[in-house]
């Protein structure tokens, strides 16, 4: 978490504001056990989010694996005739495939998937992900080569935070021991904080660099921001994977 966004009076203000509010809300009487709802709250939606991740996307990729291990040459080609996910589709991932190929250096990179494939299973978009990190390899430039792994990577990441982990951060069916996840995602979001190995990533220098959501001077940017709400979320991510040289390329001159 990142601490020293609550040096700003106002998310101070408001994210204690909201911490209170969600600690009586708590389904419980006894102090100690309405802060308990609190952390319970915040480790089962965390936990249940890595849970979620791991069993879809890691499946999948461990599927994608094992098939690879048999299969010999690999091209772009053989993984979109011939790999398969249940619930994908051959011709939804060839057409994702095929978009990917000719808009991966479109500015700003294309993002709003819904909108693109209106009607098609995400899980289309795994199968022509790694039908890209194949093309990826097999790319000597690596201008062009970054730009395929970067299409991949969002078309993986959309399939994580709009159908994996979203259903865990507003589930159909509220917990009675919980207080509201959404709520709570709402009050931590300013204090949000990711690092890619020495660069650091906060929800706060993203808020603070863009225009103000609400026009309220009472609140502070980064308080203005729901991590549990797909589209507050999902554009701060792809900023994050956009940092300029995260890692160092082992393989450059």
């Amino acid at each position: 978490m990142n601490g020293k966004a609550l040096a700003a009076p106002r998310t101070l203000t408001l994210t204690a504001a909201r911490m209170a509010a969600l600690y009586w809300s708590a389904p419980a009487w006894n102090p100690l056990d309405k802060a308990e709802a609190v952390v319970l709250t915040l480790e089962r939606t965390l936990h249940g989010g890595d849970v979620a991740i791991f069993t879809d996307i890691g499946g999948a990729a461990t599927s994608y694996l094992t098939w690879r291990q048999s299969a010999g040459a690999v091209t772009p080609e053989r993984v979109l005739a011939e790999f398969s996910l249940s619930g994908a589709a051959p011709v939804e991932a060839q057409l994702a495939y095929d978009y990917a190929l000719a808009h991966a250096f479109d500015t700003p990179r294309p993002h709003a998937f819904d909108a693109l494939f209106p009607g098609m299973d995400s899980r289309s978009l795994m199968v022509a992900a790694f039908a890209l990190y194949e093309q990826a390899r097999l790319t000597p430039g690596r201008q062009e080569r970054e730009a395929f792994i970067a299409m991949a990577n969002n078309y993986l990441a959309w399939r994580e935070q709009h159908d994996t982990v979203q259903a865990v951060f507003t589930p159909a069916w509220p917990h009675a021991d919980e207080v509201s996840r959404p709520a709570l995602m709402r009050a931590l979001t300013p204090l949000l904080v990711v690092h890619f190995g020495t660069l650091e990533w906060t929800l706060a220098d993203y808020a603070y660099a863009h225009p103000d959501r609400d026009g309220n001077p009472l609140t502070s940017p980064p308080t203005e921001y729901n991590w549990a709400v797909f589209w507050e979320r999902w554009p701060p991510i792809l900023d994050a994977f956009e940092m300029p040289e995260i890692l160092e390329d082992p393989l450059a001159d």
